[in-house]
Formats: C-alpha cells, sequence, structure tokens
C-alpha cells in the first residue's frame, strides 16, 4: 500500500473526527452521529471505489465545514476539517492518474512529487485562512471582486509555469 493510501484514509478519519468534535464542543452535538456515518461511508465508498459517493462526501464535508465555521463552531478547527478534506480528495483524483501510468508502464516518481506540492500547498492554504481568521478587514465589494479576479489570474499563471517546467 502507498503513501498515498495511507495518507487519504488519514485525512478522512482526521475530517470526520474534526468536524463531529467541533460540532459537539460548539453545542450542536446533534450533527456528530451524521458526520461519523458519513466518514465511515466515504471510508467505504473509498474502498469500492464509488466515484460519485466519494465527491459527494467531500462536498458535504466541506460545505459542513464551511456551515460550522458560519455558525462560529472553532473556525480554525474547521479551516484544518477543510484542509484535510481537500487533501483527501486531491489524493483520491491523483489515484486515478497514477494507476493510468502505472497501466502504461511508466512510473516516475509521480506519487512522491504530488505528495510534495500537496503538502507545500496544504502549509500555504493553512497560512493564508489562519491569516484571513485572524485578520479582520472590510473591503467594498468592487475591491474583493478585483481580488478575486487577480487570485485567479495569478493561480492560472502559476498552473501554466508549472506545465512548462515539468512540475
Amino acid at each position: 500500500m502507498s503513501r498515498s493510501w495511507w495518507i487519504v484514509r488519514g485525512c478522512i478519519v482526521f475530517a470526520s473526527l474534526g468536524l463531529a468534535l467541533g460540532f459537539t464542543l460548539g453545542g450542536q452535538e446533534w450533527y456528530a452521529p451524521f458526520v461519523a456515518l458519513l466518514g465511515i461511508t466515504w471510508l467505504v465508498a473509498v474502498q469500492r471505489d464509488w466515484g460519485r459517493v466519494k465527491t459527494a462526501a467531500m462536498v458535504i464535508f466541506a460545505a459542513g465545514a464551511a456551515y460550522a465555521a458560519w455558525k462560529g463552531v472553532y473556525p480554525g478547527l474547521m479551516l484544518l476539517v477543510l484542509v484535510a478534506d481537500l487533501s483527501a480528495w486531491d489524493l483520491l483524483s491523483m489515484e486515478i492518474r497514477f494507476n493510468r501510468v502505472k497501466k502504461d508502464g511508466v512510473e516516475p516518481d509521480l506519487e512522491g512529487r504530488h505528495l510534495m506540492r500537496l503538502a507545500m500547498v496544504d502549509a500555504i492554504g493553512l497560512l493564508l485562512g489562519s491569516a484571513g481568521l485572524l485578520l479582520k478587514i472590510t473591503l467594498n465589494i468592487g475591491i474583493e471582486i478585483l481580488l478575486s479576479l487577480l487570485a485567479a489570474f495569478a493561480l492560472s499563471q502559476l498552473i501554466l509555469y508549472l506545465r512548462r517546467s515539468g512540475g
């Protein structure tokens, strides 16, 4: 079993426990059993390769973390849950691509490089998310739209750079 196999399951378990714990500590404990059941369903879906169920579980976990943070349930914990959720989703997508390459007989160190990039993206996401939770800045809608477009442009340029450099 590969490193990503263990990391995916660890991310799912962490996201499940974190979301259930956040709801419980936030006084909304009636959500915890549903989160636990969804986490178990997600693990089974990963094991049995139920594509749509995996995607639905990821979306529900992301929405649950956003809802909990919106309700004021330990936003820092919900940030960690969201990063774990998105990391599991990314690694599951990578696993599909990796298996296609394996079938072609070419198996470079794709997994190791992808895990390194994902760790960097997770660290940057946690850093920026934490800064967003700590800083309170009021912006008008025009500046928010401009910053969103700038972020989208910067991300597209980063993707083009990585494709050109072979990374």
